[in-house]
């Protein structure tokens, strides 16, 4: 069973962490708690506990050090052979490389990270009840809502 931790911030906001299902933790913020109802909060804890239960802290952080590696490997490997012919060229298209690479390694981060997001969202559903679910992600859409108008209340500079 993972450690139940509660940090202030006043967004609607938790997430399980942890390098396996036996040493993990869930985290929750005081706004969650302040803004949900206790069938929603409910529904949050199950949803992280379906990322535990997964294990899909520790599967997500493999493919993104898969894909890091991928994008440090081939900037390296085409940066040698620049580099060998104009070294200042060589640095420039080993960054180029790691930005553009990089963005591209968020594609199948993305993708996973959706998928096993829309699994928690399944265990939580099939744990506390599909109404309760629905409950806590209207609750945490208007409360995410409320934080971003309040942003930009602050810094009407930004969009």
């Amino acid at each position: 069973m993972p450690e139940v931790w509660l940090y202030d911030s006043p967004d609607p906001n938790a997430f399980a962490t942890g390098p396996s299902k036996n040493n993990s933790m869930v985290a929750v913020s005081t706004g969650l708690l302040t803004n949900l109802n206790e069938g929603e909060v409910r529904a949050v804890l199950a949803h992280e506990m379906g990322h535990v239960y997964n294990g899909d802290m520790f599967t997500t952080t493999i493919l993104a050090g898969l894909m890091n590696t991928f994008v440090y490997f081939i900037s390296r490997i085409v940066y040698r052979q620049v580099a060998e012919r104009n070294p200042m060229l060589g640095i420039g298209v080993y960054f180029f490389l790691q930005i553009v690479l990089s963005i591209l390694a968020m594609i199948p981060i993305s993708w996973w990270s959706r998928r096993r997001e829309f699994s928690a969202d399944k265990f939580a559903a099939n744990t506390v009840g599909k109404e309760s679910m629905i409950s806590a992600l209207q609750a945490i859409d208007r409360g995410s809502n409320r934080s971003s108008t309040s942003i930009r209340r602050k810094m009407p500079w930004r969009p």
